[in-house]
């Protein structure tokens, strides 16, 4: 049966052809459920992924959007028709195409599942903790200052005079220089 035609403004015309939606709808709704309940039970151990899970994802979205589409077919022709139905057939008739408008979605919800959000890791990238950032720098700078130490030729503890200091430190007494919390160990050194 093809779309109601409203110049006939006849109201036991749309009462069939409204049946007749209604019927059609829920069939389909239900071998939609049928379909997606033998498949669940046949399918073993494994879960449906990849290309094909995603094809049925996409033929089940496609057919509910078609049911969903004649759903807003029916709720426009009954806005149409307003002219020859009574308010109470009018009122009836909608409050049967929301009820299958919510059946629809009720079907889209259990066939049709939303995506869980999840976070993907990128390719050759694995998270670390900061506590592993701070590990790494402070490598990275022990390596920096043994280089140093190598290059300038080697001075007694590995403390170079003109690193951040200006100068200030003594590094023929292998005394760390002023400036890294040391200031009492050079001021006892003083006294000698």
């Amino acid at each position: 049966m093809a779309d109601f035609d409203v110049s006939d403004q006849n109201p036991d015309a749309f009462f069939k052809w409204f049946q007749h939606k209604r019927s059609t709808i829920h069939e389909r709704l239900q071998s939609l459920q049928e379909g997606a309940k033998a498949k669940a039970s046949g399918r073993q151990e494994e879960e449906e992924g990849g290309a094909e899970g995603e094809r049925r994802r996409q033929r089940l979205t496609t057919d509910l959007d078609e049911q969903l589409s004649e759903v807003f077919q029916m709720e426009y022709a009954i806005n149409v028709s307003a002219v020859f139905l009574s308010k109470y057939d009018r009122q009836s008739y909608q409050q049967a195409a929301q009820a299958l408008r919510l059946s629809v979605a009720a079907a889209r919800s259990t066939l049709v599942p939303r995506k869980r959000f999840a976070f993907t890791r990128r390719e050759g990238k694995t998270p670390i903790s900061g506590l592993e950032v701070i590990r790494q720098e402070n490598a990275e700078r022990e390596r920096e200052r043994e280089r140093k130490g190598k290059e300038g030729g080697g001075a007694s503890g590995g403390f170079s005079s003109s690193v951040g200091l200006g100068g200030r430190g003594r590094p023929s007494d292998g005394v760390p220089p002023v400036g890294h919390g040391n200031e009492l160990l050079i001021a006892g050194r003083k006294g000698k």
